[in-house]
């Protein structure tokens, strides 16, 4: 048998570990083993989805996964999977990591939620090695991670009042989420459902982009010292990679550079070895994607945020939406003068950079820059609570305790609401859409542009890797893209009409579906359609003409 002591002695290797680690992973890391698996699942019927968010956004992911599973490389990036004509500029290597399991031999639903859970286990452990250097507390760092994960505002009040009035279903479920409450000016939407669960791109680069600043601050706080060169170039390397896998992620970099730089100028030789290095490795990537590729419709000035979309008070909306958190972090930075500390004060800089200028047409986008605020004010936050509960005043401990429960309420409760996907769960895909899939597959080339209704869960657009003419408006109109001629020439060729003909040709269409959807989005002209085009695929619910 191995002599674990033995060997220890001989080597002199110092065999600890971590209590707080093992704490953290025995909680959020459990919690993440069980909700992982519930977000998306085969049932009886077809594929479904636990939870609104990543119903809505993962049919888009599908897409993207559907592009490097089934066209070669060459097609991956000329034209976008949702829009004929459109560049592909999406960050994709969530997408591509899924559809290179798939082509190992993993089923597309695994693919999905496989890496997920290990890349959330991996932000546990970067969260916690970073807020433990920052503290020197595994307690502390529990709390912050705690915190970051519960975020949220006011809506517990609403809770409260439900819990009063409806005791026994609020009790058994509840109905609505206590962190997105647009009827009462609540937005936010806690972290874990609004956006690590639903933004594949944010799940992957949020422990990267927290990596590469906690390197850095670490960096910055040896004055360089020591550090080689290739170190700094190779980080510089997994900086640029943040412009494919979450492009807020490196906007979010950008300010925080900025915000070190300034504030440590003496260091900016080295920073500037870093930028250059990231200039280098990133240039490529922007000519390759970006280039030409961004409207107007990006980076707009918009003070206030969706306070000013709702025409409501700009402080009252924060206190709305982040509650106490927000005013006693504000607290915290002054009285402990944390303004000091790059890492506090690029969070400021993000938070009030976020409030005058919106990154992306839809204006709750914003959030996705915005979670690195409220991760930095997690800094101050415990770090005064920390300091009131080191006075030893029992009144004080149990005010502490109270703050905690108010930061983090409305957040805990909409996590809670994740468990219960008997209640949340909706049908992403019928199995007979899985199966008309596969047989337009059969029939297809993956570059045939293919007519169909702009639905978000259309199985052609998610399930078939083919190239449709236009996608679901809402994401198009999230990434800019004016759609609104291409919609117009649709609804024209559904009527049947000699211009029907026309448009047809015009966008090189191959194949057009006519089903539910279709009818109920469009005037569709059967009789035309039945004339002049044989039919190639037909379910009974879904017709599918070859032009």
């Amino acid at each position: 048998m191995i002599n674990l002591q033995k060997i220890q002695n001989e080597y002199q290797i110092e065999l600890k570990i971590d209590k707080g680690l093992v704490f953290l992973f025995a909680t959020w890391g459990v919690y993440f083993l069980i909700i992982w698996p519930k977000m998306l699942f085969y049932g009886n019927d077809g594929i479904y989805s636990g939870y609104f968010g990543v119903w809505s956004d993962w049919a888009s992911h599908f897409a993207y996964m559907n592009r490097f599973l089934y066209h070669t490389p060459a097609n991956w990036f000329n034209t976008h999977p949702l829009f004929y004509g459109k560049k592909f500029i999406y960050p994709f290597i969530p997408d591509f990591i899924s559809a290179m399991l798939v082509k190992f031999g993993m089923d597309k639903v695994t693919s999905f939620i496989l890496p997920s859970l290990l890349v959330s286990l991996l932000l546990l452990l970067i969260f916690y090695k970073f807020f433990k250097y920052i503290f020197k507390s595994s307690k502390l760092a529990i709390l912050a991670i705690t915190l970051f994960f519960s975020s949220g505002g006011l809506g517990f009040i609403w809770f409260i009042n439900d819990l009063v009035s409806n005791w026994g279903n609020i009790l058994q479920f509840f109905p609505p989420e206590y962190t997105r409450m647009p009827e009462e000016h609540i937005h936010w939407v806690t972290i874990l459902p609004g956006q690590l669960l639903a933004q594949r791109g944010l799940l992957f680069g949020l422990p990267i982009l927290t990596y590469i600043v906690f390197q850095l601050y670490k960096w910055s706080k040896q004055n360089f010292k020591n550090i080689k060169k290739y170190k700094i170039t190779l980080l510089g390397f997994l900086s640029s990679l943040l412009l494919i896998i979450h492009t807020h992620s490196f906007i979010v970099l950008f300010m925080v550079c900025l915000c070190f730089l300034s504030m440590r100028f003496k260091q900016y030789k080295s920073w500037l070895v870093y930028g250059v290095t990231v200039v280098i490795f990133a240039f490529p990537i922007y000519l390759l994607l970006y280039h030409n590729q961004v409207s107007g419709s990006f980076f707009k000035w918009y003070p206030g945020w969706i306070a000013k979309t709702d025409q409501i008070n700009f402080l009252y909306f924060w206190f709305l939406n982040w509650g106490l958190f927000l005013p006693f972090a504000i607290y915290s930075i002054v009285k402990n003068k944390l303004y000091k500390n790059p890492l506090v004060t690029s969070g400021l800089v993000v938070f009030s950079v976020s409030n005058l200028i919106l990154y992306q047409p839809w204006d709750w986008d914003n959030t996705k820059i915005l979670n690195w605020t409220y991760l930095m004010f997690c800094i101050p936050v415990v770090i005064e609570l920390k300091n009131i509960w080191n006075l030893k005043n029992k009144f004080l401990q149990s005010f502490v305790i109270l703050l905690i429960f108010l930061f983090s309420f409305s957040g805990m409760l909409d996590n809670f609401r994740l468990l219960k996907t008997n209640k949340l769960k909706a049908k992403a895909w019928s199995y007979e859409e899985v199966n008309l899939a596969q047989n337009f597959r059969r029939i297809s080339n993956p570059t045939d542009i293919v007519l169909c209704s702009d639905y978000h869960h259309h199985w052609i657009t998610s399930l078939t890797g083919r190239q449709v003419l236009m996608g679901y408006r809402g994401w198009l109109g999230s990434y800019g893209v004016d759609y609104h001629q291409t919609y117009e020439d649709i609804h024209n060729i559904y009527k049947g009409s000699e211009i029907s003909k026309v448009l047809i040709q015009k966008y090189n269409i191959k194949y057009i579906v006519i089903g539910p959807h279709e009818k109920r989005d469009f005037e569709v002209n059967l009789d035309f359609f039945k004339k002049n085009y044989q039919v190639v695929l037909n379910n009974g619910n879904y017709v599918v003409y070859k032009v």
